[in-house]
């Protein structure tokens, strides 16, 4: 069991807080991020297509796990996600902005699923529940 220290700690917390932005940050200007995307009649599928992307990347994402280790999936991931957060400043229409949107659930998948792994790679027993729950207070406050 390795020590993590406290820059550690926060940033895994700071990953959490990742997870429920990625549909929450655009909800203040929803119809208007739509419409600038070129997709106004989708503007509810903007907050709900990346969830089905982590349903549909999950098992993906704990594969790609096991096979290039947990820290360096959750860089891959963080990567990804940033390159397919931004991808609507780049993207316009349906279709190529709805698989952005999917893709980027993808990588939403591994961020989660690498950072809970750290988390009980770096922690165990009354202290890995104590971390899970300040994981579990991060996505909340991602909101």
């Amino acid at each position: 069991m390795q020590d993590l220290k406290k820059p550690g700690a926060f940033t895994l917390l700071a990953v959490a807080c990742l997870t429920i932005m990625v549909g929450c940050v655009i909800v203040p200007g929803l119809t208007e991020v739509a419409d600038n995307l070129g997709t106004p009649s989708a503007a509810s599928w903007l907050v709900t297509v990346p969830s089905l992307g982590v349903v549909i990347f999950g098992p993906l994402a704990g594969r790609f796990i096991d096979k290039a280790g947990a820290y360096r999936a959750l860089s891959w991931g963080l990567f990804m996600y940033g390159l397919l957060g931004s991808g609507g400043v780049f993207l316009n229409g349906l279709v190529p902005v709805m698989l952005d949107r999917l893709l980027l659930g993808g990588a939403t998948a591994v961020v989660m699923s690498a950072g809970t792994t750290l988390i009980s790679t770096f922690y165990s027993g009354h202290a890995r529940l104590k971390m899970i729950a300040s994981q579990g207070m991060s996505i909340e406050l991602g909101e």
